[in-house]
């Protein structure tokens, strides 16, 4: 076990397998409970179907300007370079 975990340069890509995974599982439930709870959130704040669809178009936004930077990201300031 202390094998698979030192650094070395014998790569296991199990771990990145298993980080995309968890990144796409937690992903998907993150929107699902977002979407979920949507109604609740526009009667806490007072909002009506179409204005309350705009919480729901900034999250996707957010999401996509995130899934474009994480990349740069790690090739600018991944774990390799330090």
């Amino acid at each position: 076990m202390i094998k698979l975990l030192s650094a070395t340069q014998n790569h296991r890509p199990i771990f990145v397998v298993m980080a995309v995974f968890t990144g796409a599982i937690l992903s998907t439930l993150f929107v699902r409970m977002f979407s979920i709870s949507l109604a609740d959130l526009r009667g806490v704040f007072g909002l009506d179907v179409a204005q309350g669809s705009w919480l729901n178009v900034a999250l996707n936004i957010a999401q996509l300007i995130s899934m474009t930077l994480v990349p740069w990201f790690m090739v600018v300031y991944g774990a390799e370079k330090y």
